[in-house]
């Protein structure tokens, strides 16, 4: 039997034998299967590490991360060997792992123009939450630079990851990136909803400033993100916005960011226009069923009752 073949054995054992392997025993095999140049082997080995739980073979994991970077790359040109290697350093905990920063920063064949995807971008993200789960707050510099990365998932990532990091930059940097705007509406979304979540009162002004955006998509996200928050003074802002506004598709977005604030008044609100304004009684109603507060669903039959409306009553049993 040749070696490959041998070694695709091996690895086919230990996985078959799961937990009950022999751990000194896997990890000598898997410290073999680590060595080799073969980039499936290695991701093959490197799952079964963080599977098996064997920490002692993190030296093992980022020297093969080293050997399949640089001039090693074209022998992982999908990288599929340097994601496995990340993954199994972040499933066995292992702090601060070089492999989490040079993973961030890796573009194979090139950096590819905005909008494009490269052979590493799923590399780039891994190594993102796994800095972000296991790095240090300090360590910021190669996270912030995602933020910028031309491939949308991969900023998407580095807004969620940067949040997750936290410490004292992570406020600043996704208000920055919220000011310098996305092309996605998605990575947008995620910037409101992260900035909010890091401190809702000092950043509440950076979000609704969106509310008069000229993309729909952006200024929908950052309704609904103050609607989430339950910032102080979300419901008089978006109750004037919703007043104020001339744009009919945007008024059903103001409605359920409403509905998300959870709050009495809020409740009081939407019944009431569910009541007095035939023409939003429909949108009223669904941003209703968004509330998830005892007692609403109570209150919005009793006012439909009240309003007497056949086809209003046929939603509501739709919604709720």
């Amino acid at each position: 039997m040749s070696r490959p073949k041998a070694t695709a054995a091996a690895l086919k054992q230990l996985s078959d034998e799961g937990d009950g392997t022999d751990k000194d025993q896997a990890a000598e095999t898997l410290r073999s299967a680590l060595s080799s140049g073969t980039s499936a082997v290695v991701a093959q080995a490197a799952e079964l590490a963080g599977r098996l739980a064997l920490p002692r073979l993190a030296r093992d994991l980022c020297a093969a991360f080293e050997r399949f970077s640089g001039d090693g790359m074209r022998a992982d040109r999908y990288c599929a060997a340097k994601v496995a290697i990340v993954n199994a350093l972040r499933r066995l905990k292992i702090e601060r792992a070089a492999p989490y920063l040079n993973g961030m920063t890796c573009y194979w064949p090139a950096r590819p123009n905005k909008g494009s995807r490269d052979a590493a971008a799923e590399l780039r993200i891994a190594a993102a939450y796994a800095h972000a789960e296991l790095g240090s707050a300090s360590e910021v510099d190669e996270l912030a630079g995602l933020l910028a990365d031309p491939t949308e998932d991969v900023r998407l990532a580095a807004v969620h990851c940067v949040a997750a990091l936290g410490g004292a930059i992570c406020g600043p940097l996704l208000k920055l990136k919220i000011l310098l705007g996305d092309d996605s509406p998605s990575v947008m979304a995620a910037g409101f909803e992260q900035v909010l979540a890091c401190d809702k009162v000092r950043y509440f002004q950076v979000v609704a400033d969106h509310l008069d955006s000229q993309d729909s998509r952006v200024r929908a996200h950052a309704a609904l993100a103050i609607g989430q928050s339950r910032a102080p003074g979300a419901l008089d802002l978006l109750t004037a916005k919703w007043k104020s506004t001339f744009d009919d598709d945007f008024k059903p977005d103001l409605l359920t960011a409403i509905a998300l604030l959870r709050d009495d008044r809020a409740v009081e609100f939407l019944l009431s226009l569910l009541e007095n304004h035939r023409g939003t009684a429909r949108d009223a109603l669904a941003a209703l069923a968004h509330c998830h507060m005892p007692r609403v669903r109570q209150q919005v039959e009793e006012a439909i009752a009240r309003v007497d409306d056949r086809e209003l009553r046929r939603h509501f049993e739709e919604l709720f």
